[in-house]
Parts: structure tokens; sequence; C-alpha cells
């Protein structure tokens, strides 16, 4: 007499196809994590583009002022600023300067009674390369440094 077991078929490759979900599952998570931290990269460096821009501005208001201000007190800098800085089109300048990481261009325009001065600072973000300006306008006032 021959005895003739039946088995049943299991599947087979379930664990396989698990472990491959799982490491799709996680895949996808490490990209994504990559992708962010990459993104804040950018941003991180546009943002230090950003704000050596602004200084790169003020030192060009920085500049100005200090030609504003060669009679300290008084609002007689025109012959000073035209021999240093020339007069052309109603306005002193443009005056530009180069920084370590950037550039500035300022003006002095002459109004009456106190100058004003506007300077625009350029610096570039390193990993896209992209040129960011920031533009100051600053408004000069003459007044006494000490008031008692």
């Amino acid at each position: 007499m021959i005895l003739r077991v039946k088995r049943k078929n299991k599947p087979k490759g379930s664990a396989v196809l698990a472990s491959l979900g799982v490491t799709v599952i996680l895949g996808i998570g490490v990209a994504s994590y990559l992708l962010l931290l990459a993104h804040q990269k950018t941003m991180l460096a546009r943002s230090d583009a950003w704000c050596t821009a602004l200084a790169n501005a003020e030192g060009g208001i920085e500049e100005a002022m200090g030609q504003v201000n060669v009679q300290f007190g008084t609002n007689l800098y025109y012959n000073s600023a035209k021999a240093n800085w020339g007069f052309a089109g109603g306005v002193y300048g443009p005056r530009k300067g180069t920084l370590t990481r950037g550039s500035y261009p300022a003006i002095i325009i002459p109004n009456t009674p106190t100058p004003t001065i506007i300077s625009t600072g350029y610096s570039t973000v390193p990993v896209s390369g992209d040129v960011i300006q920031r533009t100051v306008a600053v408004t000069a006032n003459t007044a006494f440094a000490w008031n008692s």
C-alpha cells in the first residue's frame, strides 16, 4: 500500500517581497532626507549672500558718510566730493568699491539742506552663482555730535 501525503503549497518568496518593500520605503525616506539637506544648503548659502550684500551696501554708505563729514558738523562737502568722487548728472559718484565677498557702487545726491546717499551691495551665491543685490538709501542730517 502506497500512501500519498498531500502537502499544501506554501507561498514562497514572501519574506523576500516583504524585505524588498521595507527597503523601498527606507530608500524613499533616505532620498527625501538627502534632498532636504541639499535644499537647506542652497538656502543657507543664499541667506549668507543676502546678508553679505547688505554689509557691502553699508560699506558704500560708510565711505560716502566719510566724504560728507569731511568737515564735521557742517554741510561743506561739495568741493571735496567733486574732487574725490566726480560730479556728473547732478550726483557725486558713482564710487565703486570692491570687498572680499562682493562690491558696491555708491552715489551722493546733493539735496538741500542735507545729502542723500544711495549704495547697492552685490554678493554672489557660491552654490548657484546667482548675484544678490541690496540697495540702501540714507538721508544725512547735519547735527551736533553732543547736544547740551
